[in-house]
């Protein structure tokens, strides 16, 4: 199985200007691909295979000083990228498709991607010699683990989640405009939990929410609050999360040492803030500082603003909450009243028996004013 691992990397100033550089040249390279095989198809009438592009680049690293800063890898896999779009193209025009798509040229590349291949290295347990793939990270006992890049030494990463599987595949991406934050590791037999496994865990899930509605309708104060933050964490997972993880936490900004204490990366951690407050205020989207960063452009700092829709998804948020507090605050009233109606009539209900008690008594005493009256007349006659 194929898995994609993504964690940021954060290269010193030195180690950027020289990875910018050399996506200029890949960019340069796939542009040069690009125009021979052109060139070839309208004048000769043929097609340049990727082997032979190969041939010519191994030509001109022996030639140029600066093909030779760039390392070989990633200047193979450059021109597998052209080859694969002139596929692409071919394979339409087979098919007869309405849009051919040509390769363009293109101004810019956001990755560059090497290979790792495989070393011979020997069994101590057999004797024997096997062929396999060293991993591109070097695991440390600090904060940051260190990945390996060919002619430009190790750059810090932040790992996340441990590396699973035979690394095949590693590319660096530039997310923003000058920035490069990104590296993209791509595995082969990675063990994932079988299907059945997760059906089982989304039913033993299910049954759990189950026993929480059902609790509810007993006792609402504890389990209202608690069906909430399960419905608001469950939000900030779908929608927020990834906002913050891609534009803030990513970037190396909003982390457990980030400035200001601002960790993003969880919902426990955002909700907590930092130094100076919390991030927002639930229910008032248009008070929490947060929305007010955004809305202004301030964040994210060194990149594109975050779109209309990104920003609504923020406002949602944040007043849904207020809106659930409203909802369980009403339920609450409402069963206090109908706690103070009973008392009331149960209270009436007091008052009317003891009412009654008196009237008996007072009927027995006048009968028995009668009774004695009765017996004076006697006495007289």
């Amino acid at each position: 199985m194929k898995l994609t691992f993504k964690y940021p990397v954060y290269p010193t100033q030195t180690q950027e200007t020289t990875l910018l550089q050399w996506l200029e040249h890949l960019c340069e390279l796939q542009n040069s691909a690009r125009h021979d095989r052109k060139v070839a198809w309208e004048t000769e009438g043929q097609s340049i295979s990727c082997n032979e592009q190969q041939k010519k680049l191994t030509v001109a690293r022996e030639k140029y000083a600066d093909f030779r800063e760039v390392p070989q890898d990633m200047q193979v896999c450059a021109l597998e990228r052209t080859d694969k779009a002139f596929d692409g193209f071919y394979r339409r025009c087979k098919k007869g498709a309405s849009k051919k798509g040509y390769p363009r040229h293109r101004k810019r590349i956001k990755s560059m991607t090497w290979k790792l291949r495989k070393h011979s290295v020997k069994n101590k347990s057999t004797g024997e010699y096997e062929r396999v793939r060293q991993s591109p990270i070097r695991e440390t006992f600090w904060k940051h683990d260190r990945l390996k890049v060919p002619k430009l030494g190790e750059v810090k990463i932040y790992m996340h989640r441990r590396l699973q599987g035979d690394p095949t595949q590693v590319a660096l991406v530039k997310i923003f405009k000058i920035l490069i934050r990104m590296v993209i590791i791509m595995a082969i037999n990675a063990q994932r939990f079988p299907l059945l496994i997760i059906g089982l865990l989304f039913c033993v899930l299910g049954c759990t929410r189950e026993r929480v509605d059902m609790s509810m309708l007993d006792d609402h104060s504890a389990p209202m609050e608690t069906h909430e933050s399960v419905d608001v964490a469950a939000a900030f997972a779908q929608n927020i999360l990834p906002i913050l993880t891609t534009r803030c936490a990513l970037s190396g900004c909003h982390v457990a040492d980030g400035p200001h204490g601002l960790d993003f990366r969880t919902y426990e951690s955002f909700k907590a803030g930092g130094e100076h407050g919390p991030a927002f205020i639930p229910g008032n989207a248009e008070g929490s500082a947060i929305v007010e960063e955004i809305v202004s452009g301030r964040m994210p700092p060194g990149g594109p603003p975050l779109t209309d829709a990104e920003i609504q998804l923020f406002r949602d948020w944040i007043n849904q909450q207020e809106t659930s507090d409203h909802a369980v605050q009403h339920e609450h009233d409402d069963e206090e009243d109908a706690d103070d109606d009973h008392a009331e009539e149960d209270m009436d209900g007091d008052h009317d028996e003891e009412d009654d008690d008196h009237g008996h008594a007072g009927d027995e005493n006048e009968d028995n004013d009668h009774d004695d009256d009765d017996h004076d007349e006697d006495d007289d006659n």
